[in-house]
Order: structure tokens, then sequence, then C-alpha cells
């Protein structure tokens, strides 16, 4: 079952004791795999000099593979101090449990392994975004083809990177990925004096690198083979693009804490500005939510989203310190049994995030008495929301100022703003355009004889917590009347055959949601569809913040700081606020929605 997002994986089997692909029928690398990828790759690109001139190297590759090439460059621009940022794309990536088989057995040559297995991508087709702070690496990996990757870059204006890896399978197994279009993309990718490095010497290659921009020559690699090539291109680039030095934020809920966090790390001073008293104002003042996606099982951009944003997360949350305990997500009203089995035939195949499990393994994870088969997500977890905005938050590039009420009249327009308010988005007429609106919902606290070991999904959130059970959310498109919130959580816990023993209290919040149910990430626009001067937002979070706040603020935080986001030029229309004005152009306005 697919619903063209998920991709098979790479079959492979072992030829002269490394990896052979049988979709190509060509083996990965060399059985002296290190001295392959120093002697043909590393030592031509010169990698080390360029610390002198850019503050962080920008690597591109053609055929991620096994990762050789990764860890062998994070391990040179560790030694160097040296930030990288590694882009590469893979049209048959390898499934997670045959790679992680194959970078243990390197850990010792290549320490970044360790730090790969854990953050390996599923096999879901587009951008997958890594950050390892550690070690001052940011990956962005591309499954899916060739084509589709670097067109994607240049859609998205990526900046010009300082070296090249061809690696794909030979050009004899593999001719899609050496033809003229692809070097001409590679080209246009390219600045003056980038470097590019492949291990083939097909006179084809060479002749096709010469042609866009690179001055080629032959690297003697004998004695295991004759020669490869290496080159540097010649051409005049485009001048470089003007960066900035700070940022505003207006609001210092999760979605302006996880951005300041991004910027800030990025280098940027960021002042934030929140009405508030405090942090985690809003919906992000609920003390326990869950890092859950509800997943869709078609095609719709909502379900790719989704599943981009939970795995971007799980990966922000693992380098936050942030222990997952997993959850299961049981059947309900709105997704029953047979929407969980398809989403596991959809999912599961793409690595091991989520599987379908019997009730007898339901109830040995959760203690708990579950009746049916339920989804098992290894990776999800309970957030203590306002500890996480504050951890955020607390970073010596970022300045909170709390109690402000800012207009962006007084902002200089030269420094890029964020609105990250929510509902107080509002206060400001660029923006009310927006076909958003406040949605309340509620938690209720109560204590109980015996609570579930782990986090339990249904048609509300289930979360123990030190032997009390916090359960919610309620979704109100206009608020109750006292009390029914508390009644619908109550008969929630029923259900789950909970046993109260003292309601102990409830957590009230407005949710901001868009019409479509889908966030408002990116360049605020005006009437004519023109991006408004360094103004942008990220709004509409809904009952998934958790899940979305982190994925936008990477986004915005890449438009700021000129570089491309994680996400394919399509997906970022539909997130865009642009996709109102397009709508009312149409069929007019709705919700609180005007000019």
């Amino acid at each position: 079952m697919s619903n063209g997002e998920t991709l098979k994986p790479a079959r492979l089997s072992t030829k002269n004791g490394v990896p052979y692909s049988i979709n190509f029928g060509d083996i990965y690398h060399d059985p002296d795999f290190k001295r392959e990828v120093e002697k043909v790759l590393l030592d031509p690109s010169n990698l080390t000099s360029m610390k002198r001139q850019v503050s962080i190297l920008r690597v591109g590759e053609l055929g991620f593979g096994t990762g050789l090439n990764l860890a062998a460059v994070a391990k040179t621009c560790r030694a160097n101090n040296q930030p990288l940022h590694f882009v590469s794309c893979d049209q048959f990536p390898i499934h997670k449990s045959q790679f992680s088989r194959i970078a243990k057995k390197r850990l010792g040559q290549y320490p970044f392994y360790s730090e790969l297995i854990d953050a390996y991508p599923p096999l879901i087709k587009g951008w997958h975004r890594r950050h390892f702070k550690r070690w001052d690496i940011t990956i962005s990996l591309y499954w899916g083809s060739v084509h589709g990757a670097l067109q994607d870059l240049q859609e998205q204006n990526s900046p010009k990177f300082n070296a090249w890896f061809l690696d794909g399978f030979s050009p004899a197994k593999n001719p899609e990925m050496w033809d003229f279009q692809i070097m001409s993309k590679i080209g246009a990718l390219s600045k003056k004096g980038t470097t590019v490095a492949t291990f083939t010497s097909a006179g084809q290659v060479r002749r096709n690198l010469e042609e866009v921009g690179f001055k080629m020559r032959p690297v003697d690699q004998q004695p295991n083979k004759r020669e490869s090539l290496a080159g540097v291109y010649n051409k005049k680039g485009l001048p470089k693009r003007p960066s900035c030095s700070s940022s505003i934020i207006l609001g210092a809920g999760l979605a302006g804490a996880t951005l300041a966090r991004q910027l800030a790390e990025r280098g940027l001073n960021v002042a934030v500005f929140d009405k508030g008293k405090s942090s985690a104002g809003g919906a992000s003042k609920i003390p326990i939510s869950m890092l859950h996606s509800r997943l869709l099982s078609d095609s719709s951009s909502s379900a790719k989203l989704r599943c981009h944003a939970y795995q971007y997360s799980i990966a922000q949350m693992n380098q936050a310190g942030v222990k997952p305990e997993g959850a299961i997500q049981i059947p309900d009203q709105n997704t029953p049994l047979s929407k969980l089995v398809k989403l596991a035939n959809l999912y599961s195949p793409t690595g091991d995030w989520i599987q379908l499990i019997n009730s007898k393994k339901a109830e040995s994870l959760t203690k708990w008495n579950i009746s049916s088969s339920a989804l098992w997500f290894p990776y999800s977890r309970m957030i203590e929301m306002p500890k996480l905005c504050r951890h955020l938050l607390d970073h010596p590039n970022i300045k909170v100022s709390y109690g402000a009420d800012i207009q962006l009249k007084d902002i200089d327009p030269d420094i890029p703003t964020t609105l990250a308010c929510a509902n107080a988005y509002k206060d400001f007429t660029e923006a009310h355009f927006l076909e958003v609106q406040a949605t309340e919902g509620q938690i209720d606290i109560v204590s109980a004889d015996e609570v579930p070991a782990i986090p339990i999904v249904g048609s509300s959130y289930l979360m123990p917590k030190d032997n009390q059970l916090y359960v919610g959310s309620t979704y109100e498109t206009t608020a109750w009347k006292q009390g029914e919130a508390t009644k619908k959580n109550r008969e929630a816990l029923k259900k789950l055959n909970v046993v109260e023993t003292k309601w102990l209290g409830k957590w009230r919040a407005s949710r901001c949601s868009s019409s479509d149910r889908i966030p408002v990430v990116g360049k605020l626009v005006d009437h004519k569809g023109q991006h408004i001067r360094n103004l942008y937002a990220s709004l509409a979070m809904g009952s998934m913040g958790n899940i979305f706040s982190h994925f936008a603020a990477e986004i915005i935080a890449s438009q700021i700081c000129n570089d491309f986001p994680p996400l394919t030029s399509g997906l970022l229309e539909e997130i865009s606020p642009l996709r109102f004005r397009k709508r009312q152009k149409r069929r007019g306005y709705r919700l609180q929605a005007k000019p």
C-alpha cells in the first residue's frame, strides 16, 4: 500500500564483504572504503582549506547510500571545528534496520554513525532535516529522485554549495544520475571556487561538468584503479545575499520560543516580546501535552505535513534530551480499527516509528486493559510545555520582554519580524486576511488508584504522571457551558475503565486554528500577494502545537537566514499565508478574515 509518499527500501546483498545494490547491480563502495572516500572525495575537494573561507561548509551529495561520505566529512569538520550543512539525496534509501547494522560496524572509524543511527529518517518522500548540536552539523536528506532534489533546491533559491560529491552508482548502471540536465543543475547551485569530486572517470561525465562551468582534472587512484575526476567551478556566481544579525518575535509561547531558539543557534540576536507576564501563555500554558501526530492515511497535504512535522519534532526532542515514553493509539469513533490498520500498512514499512500491535502487546506496554489491536508509537512522548518554553528561551542570544504591547510601526522594517502570538494576530492589520479562529480546549486532572504505564491516545489523550491523570483536550469551536468540558473528559476516563478517586483541577486555553486545519507558516503578503518586507507568521497550530511549532520554526528560520526550508516547494505553498489571498480572489473572505 502506498499514497505516493512512501518509498520502497533499497534491495541489498553483500559482495566482497561490502553492501551491494540489487537495484543497480553495483557495490556501494570499495572494500577499503576509508581509503576510497579520502583519496576520491575528501583530498581532491580540499575541504580543510575552506575553513578559512566559509562560516558554514555546505556540501552537496548525489547518492547518500550508507552515509559513508557524511560520516567521513563529519569527522574532518569536527577535527577542524568547522560547522557543516550536508545535503544529500537517494531514490532508493536503505531501510533503517539495515542501515543500523552497517553503521554499527563502522563506529570505531567514524563516530558520527552513532548519531546517524538514531536520527535516520523513515522512507518517506521529500526532505528530512536533522540537527546535531554537539557536532555543529545539520543534514538535509531528500528521499526521492535526484531530479526532484535538485529542482527543489533551485526553486527554493538554495544558497550555493562549497563542494559536491557525485557518488551514485556508475554511469553504466545508473545513467539517469549522470546526464547533462543533472550536471546543469549542479552548476546552477555552484559558485566560483565550488569543488566537485567523483569516483568515475567517464569521458561524458567530464565533458558534461566542463560544459556547465567546472574545470576538471584527473586524479591518480593507482593501484586500485587508474583515475577519478575532480574539478573547480570557474564561472562567476551571483552576488552574496545580504544576511541579518537580529530578529524580533512577537509571542513567547511554544511557536515563538522554538523560533527564537532556532534563530539564536544560527547566531542571530533575538528579541522576544509578549503581552503576558511570563512565557508559555495561551495554549502553551497547559502543563502536560502529547507529542503525537494524529496521522492521516490519504494523500492530502495535511497528511504529508503531519508526518514530516512529527518526524522533525521527534528528532528535536531527542536533541533536547526529552525522553520518549511511547504511546499507543486505540480505535475511536473518528479513527476505527480499520483506519489504524490502514495507517500501519502504509507507514510501518518505512521505519521503526509506528507498529500495529495486538491487544496482548498493548496491555503489556500500558499495564492496562486494552480490548483491541492498537498502534504503537515508540517515539511519542509527553511534553511539559511551560518547562520546554523556558528551556528554549534560555539562550544568551535571546532577550525576552514581558508585558510588552508592540506595534509593527514601531519596529525597524530592516529587522525580520514574526507574529507567533496565536489569536493575538488580530492586533496587527497586516494579518487580518488570515482565515483563523480561536478554539477553546480543556484538560482535566484527576487522581486514581491505578493509572496506565504510558499515554493512551483515543478520542482524547490520557497522560499519566505521578499517579495523576491528565485527560483531554476538548475541541470547542465555541466555548462550552461551564462543566461540559469536565463532563466530557470524565466520560473518556470511564470508557478506559479509570476509577477516579479525586478531581484535582482543570486547565483551559484558547488555541489558534485555521479554516483548513493547516498551520499558517511563512511570509505574510499584501492584497497583491507580494511579501510584506521582513514580516512572517507562525500561527494556527491548532491542537498539534507540539508537532508543528518545531517544524514551523525551522521553516521560518531558514527563510530569514537565506537557506532552503526542510519542505518541498509544493508543500511550502500549502502552509503559506499566500494560500488565503489566492482563495479569497475566487470566493471572498471567511471566518473573521477581512482585507
